[in-house]
């Protein structure tokens, strides 16, 4: 059984607004990116803690984190191989 290993980087630039979310990772789950601006969301407007995300991540399940953001307001820019 080979381990999975997963690599992701987020972009936010500041002034934060919601078209500023850069998600690139080596490999993407099912609505992956829609939670986890959902999640980032909630952050900037203090409903959660910007510690709260590194628990997510290292115990955290699908159901902890935020809320999923419409697919509509998303978008594809590249693909790199």
């Amino acid at each position: 059984m080979h381990a999975a290993f997963y690599a992701a980087h987020f972009d936010i630039e500041l002034p934060f607004t919601a078209e500023d979310f850069r998600i690139s990772a080596n490999r993407f789950l099912r609505n992956m990116v829609r939670a986890t601006v959902g999640t980032l969301i909630e952050v900037g407007r203090g409903r959660r803690s910007p510690d709260s995300i590194i628990d997510l991540i290292e115990n955290g399940t699908r159901s902890d984190a935020g809320e999923s953001v419409p697919a509509h307001a998303l978008f594809l820019n590249k693909v790199e191989y």
